[in-house]
């Protein structure tokens, strides 16, 4: 249990290293239309991701980044840790083998910068069965994002650090959606979105980790390469003059999430508006929506334009 003597007296810290108000997300679009009716766009970005990034790290007393280092021990198959000063490992423990030296665990947050390139379409069809039918579609390559990566091996024998990794890759991420309306004036529309993780880690001991999902409780939750979304919207006006409207939209996540949100909207004059919106999650605790059941919600509001 020589891993454990590392970590004695250890402490730890969770550390903020986030942009500040002057830095700027940057992006840049072309839109147009074709002579045959389809409009499209292309778009870029040089922005910092939304999802924060968690480094882990044992630091010194005097703030120093410690180097994890494994020790085998011969005719045994156990392995324990000391944290050392030296880069290669070569030099003395800085924590669990001199005295009174103690390491702290250190977790910063911070966002990175990533590149987004992508483009958008839309353009009508007309059926004998359905009339006009919209079909429209978003692509997005997204370069430089980092995802968790796991490593159950590390972590059996307490190398926190070298367990949960954020590492860069690129992703794409697609939508395809088609229009109709139906029922004389309700707009009906389905989607189909994908995101794809173009460097995923599929192995057994080391893999990437779904990053909504994962937790100690579910063994951190392996992602999917391809993650699939499907939806499908509803939109009709009511009232004696079709003032108001109701909206409900249901998601299905691979792997069994759902979420439905039906709202309605009451037009009180021309400036005022009543809302009123229930959101439903249920299904597989270990999905993105599924583990939000407990917050499933009802909210009102009004809505005043000026």
């Amino acid at each position: 249990f020589a891993t454990f003597d590392a970590f004695a007296g250890a402490s730890s810290e969770y550390v903020y290293n986030m942009p500040d108000g002057t830095d700027l997300d940057l992006a840049m679009r072309y839109k147009n239309s074709t002579p045959d009716g389809m409009n499209y766009s292309l778009n870029y970005s040089y922005n910092y991701d939304k999802n924060p990034i968690i480094n882990i790290n044992w630091k010194d007393s005097s703030g120093n980044t410690l180097t994890v280092c494994r020790n085998d021990v011969a005719g045994q198959t156990y392995k324990y840790l000391t944290l050392e000063t030296a880069s290669d490992c070569s030099g003395s423990a800085a924590a669990g083998g001199s005295v009174g030296s103690v390491a702290t665990l250190e977790f910063e947050q911070e966002v990175k910068r990533i590149q987004n390139i992508g483009g958008s379409f839309d353009m009508a069809i007309e059926t004998a069965q359905l009339g006009p039918v919209v079909i429209r579609g978003e692509a997005l390559y997204t370069k430089g994002s980092y995802s968790p990566i796991i490593d159950k091996t590390k972590l059996s024998y307490g190398d926190l650090v070298g367990a949960l990794e954020m590492v860069k890759g690129d992703r794409v991420k697609f939508v395809l959606g088609a229009d109709i309306t139906a029922l004389t004036n309700m707009m009906v529309s389905a989607q189909f979105i994908q995101d794809s993780d173009l460097d995923f880690v599929d192995g057994t001991e080391r893999y990437t980790a779904d990053y909504a999902t994962m937790h100690m409780t579910n063994g951190f939750n392996k992602a999917t390469k391809d993650k699939n979304f499907y939806s499908l919207f509803f939109s009709k006006p009511f009232g004696a003059s079709g003032e108001h409207r109701w909206n409900n939209i249901f998601m299905f996540e691979e792997n069994g999430g759902k979420w439905n949100r039906l709202d309605a909207e009451f037009s009180i004059d021309d400036d005022t508006q009543a809302t009123v919106e229930y959101n439903k999650y249920w299904a597989d605790e270990n999905t993105q929506f599924g583990q939000l059941e407990k917050s499933s919600n009802i909210q009102v509001g009004v809505k005043y334009s000026f």
